[in-house]
């Protein structure tokens, strides 16, 4: 008789916890160790989380740590790649900002003051940077001649844009088409959302709670769950990534127009100013698809599928849109300001500066316009667009000062180059309208705003109707 028993069957080797959870840390040496340490009430579970954990963050390590190895053209991972690949993650460094690589040394920085001048080009920009602080030096150049200088306000524009540091998800990100974000992460923010018309919004107001201690829980906990739902979003975003405006629409209405609360202000601000200086304008089409994104965003619409039947060209859309802005506008022109519309402001203010620089460099000529164009009201409406800029030149704010400057000068900038191409004679309205506004204002802040207005031939047509207007 042979050997195997009864049934002639052979016994099977015994599966370890570790195969059957499907992991390759080891369960139960973990599941040791919590017994020795005496770390409260443990099982089975609670050590194949631990070790699942474990084996994730490990993995994550190595695997940014082997890209910063072959980034160095290193075949081996040192604890100089440990430390690049915590320091550029931004979940990893908030995990170990207490932890110190031996032999990993530091990130690599250096002030940009520091740095020697590379060329001739950068002092031509400074000096022209510097002529906004000396107004005096511009009286000597004609009028004829300053008309023609419409290029001078992009080094002034490139100048106020630090270049961002970029994170290894982002630099892993390939040059393809953008990538929306997923539906889960539309879901996150759906909750937020009230697809209702202003006017119905407006008179529909909001239920008055009559349990402050009730009311004062529910708000914490709401202001809780959109700091969650924040980091959420952040965990996806990449520069590749195009955030869908379903969720920038939530995001500009319920976390900024609807809220009080200034860290969430300053949270959501922060986030979308890193994304949108991330973000790729001059690979191919992008450029047109986050203007779509953006536009689609600030409108108060009924129904949530709209937002994917936008078009950039339909009159009725785009008059949603100017109608949008300027309740933003109007909300930051009254007595008490609404601190959440400021900062929507300053983000599309960001926005409107690197749309432009891309448009002005490299699709002027193609028949596309940039995104202040659109929120402006597009080609239906242009008188509607130097109305609306004088409105929030005048009722500027000590904060929104900057803004405003900065949104008439890409104002006039658009302006002279639709003068060029069709002949309206914008430009000449637009001063205008500004020499109107400012003789209402004294003599020193006279000066100041002409000083500070850019491009030059601006200033000098805003005087020279100031001056029409005195005699």
């Amino acid at each position: 008789m042979s050997g195997r028993g009864k049934g002639g069957k052979v016994k099977k080797s015994p599966k370890s916890t570790s195969s059957k959870a499907g992991l390759q840390f080891p369960v139960t040496r973990i599941r040791r160790y919590l017994k020795k340490g005496n770390y409260g009430p443990r099982g089975m579970a609670g050590s194949i989380y631990l070790a699942a954990v474990l084996e994730y963050l490990t993995a994550e390590i190595l695997e940014l740590a082997g890209n910063a190895a072959r980034d160095n053209k290193k075949a081996r991972i040192i604890p100089r790649h440990l430390l690049l690949a915590v320091k550029n993650d931004e979940e990893l460094n908030g995990l170990l900002k207490h932890v110190t690589i031996s032999q990993g040394g530091v990130l690599p920085n250096i002030q940009s003051v520091l740095l020697p001048k590379k060329s001739s080009s950068i002092e031509k920009e400074n000096a022209q940077i510097n002529s906004v602080a000396h107004p005096a030096t511009e009286n000597s150049v004609s009028m004829n001649n300053d008309l023609n200088e419409e290029t001078d306000l992009l080094p002034h524009f490139l100048s106020s844009i630090a270049p961002p540091v970029l994170h290894y998800r982002s630099m892993m990100a390939d040059k393809g088409p953008l990538r929306p974000t997923d539906g889960h992460v539309v879901n996150e923010f759906s909750d937020y959302g009230s697809y209702q018309e202003q006017e119905v919004r407006t008179k529909r107001g909001r239920k008055k709670n009559t349990d402050s201690a009730g009311s004062e829980t529910s708000v914490v906990s709401d202001v809780s769950k959109m700091f969650s739902s924040l980091r959420y979003l952040s965990a996806f975003l990449t520069n590749q990534t195009l955030i869908k405006p379903e969720i920038l629409n939530v995001i500009w209405k319920s976390f900024f127009l609807d809220s009080n609360e200034v860290s969430l202000h300053l949270k959501a601000q922060d986030i979308l100013q890193e994304y949108f200086m991330l973000f790729p304008w001059s690979i191919g089409s992008n450029r047109l698809v986050l203007v779509d994104s953006v536009l689609s965003s600030l409108r108060d619409v009924s129904d949530q599928s709209m937002f994917s039947k936008f078009e950039r060209e339909n009159s009725r859309d785009l008059s949603d849109v100017v109608s949008f802005v300027e309740d933003i506008i109007e909300k930051c022109s009254t007595e008490n300001v609404n601190q959440g519309a400021i900062s929507v402001l300053n983000i599309l203010g960001l926005v409107f500066k690197r749309d432009f620089i891309q448009w002005w460099r490299e699709e002027k000529w193609k028949g596309n316009f940039p995104l202040i164009y659109y929120v402006m009201g597009g080609s239906s409406s242009m008188r509607t667009m130097i109305k609306m800029v004088a409105k929030l030149y005048k009722n500027q704010t000590e904060m929104l000062r900057n803004l405003a400057r900065e949104v008439v000068s890409l104002t006039a900038m658009l302006a002279a180059f639709l003068d060029q191409k069709e002949k309206e004679g914008l430009k000449m309205e637009l001063a205008q309208v500004i020499a109107k506004i400012l003789d209402e204002e004294d003599s020193v802040t006279i000066f100041v705003e002409c000083s500070l207005l850019q491009p030059s031939w601006l200033s000098l047509l805003v005087k020279d109707k100031m001056s029409k207007n005195s005699t």
